[in-house]
C-alpha cells in the first residue's frame, strides 16, 4: 500500500494542522465531509507587535483536494478569518483568504503543505476609524496529522 493510499482524505476522516505564519499560530481541525473536501474549523493566535498586543481568533473553511493518489496532493481553499485585540475590545478584524498549494506526505499519516493566496481584510478600531486592506499575499507552511 502506497502513502498516499493509506492516508487519502476521505470521506468521515479527520486531520489536525499546526500553521505559523508572520506572528501567527493557527490550529485547525479537518472533518472530510467528501472525497477530498474538508470543512475547517480552527483557532488563531497573533501577536500585534506594535502594540505588543496579543490578539485571539476564530478561523473557518474549505478545501478540496484535486488529486489523492498520490504523495503529493494539490489542493484549492478558502478560509476566513475573524480577530479581537485582547487589551483593545473596541479592535477587530476580518479577513478572507482564496489559496492554492500542495501537500506532500511523508508518512502514512503526516503531512506537509505549502500554499499561496491573497488575503482581503478589514480592521475596525472604533466606529470612525475602519482600516480596509484590498488584497495581500500571502503564504502559508503547515505540517497535518491524519487519523
Amino acid at each position: 500500500i502506497s502513502t498516499a493510499q493509506a492516508a487519502a482524505p476521505a470521506a468521515g476522516s479527520r486531520s489536525a494542522t499546526f500553521s505559523v505564519v508572520k506572528e501567527e499560530l493557527e490550529i485547525r481541525g479537518n472533518y472530510f465531509i467528501a472525497d477530498g473536501v474538508a470543512l475547517q474549523l480552527g483557532a488563531g493566535i497573533s501577536n500585534v507587535s506594535e502594540e505588543n498586543n496579543n490578539a485571539i481568533g476564530l478561523i473557518i473553511g474549505l478545501r478540496g483536494y484535486m488529486s489523492t493518489q498520490d504523495s503529493l496532493m494539490p489542493f484549492y481553499g478558502i478560509s476566513g478569518k475573524y480577530f479581537n485585540v485582547e487589551k483593545d475590545s473596541n479592535r477587530k478584524s476580518t479577513s478572507i483568504r482564496p489559496n492554492f498549494g500542495f501537500e506532500y506526505l511523508l508518512a502514512p499519516r503526516v503531512g506537509i503543505e505549502l500554499s499561496v493566496g491573497l488575503e482581503f481584510g478589514r480592521t475596525e478600531r472604533d466606529e470612525r476609524d475602519t482600516v480596509t486592506s484590498t488584497s495581500t499575499f500571502s503564504s502559508l507552511a503547515s505540517v497535518n496529522f491524519y487519523f
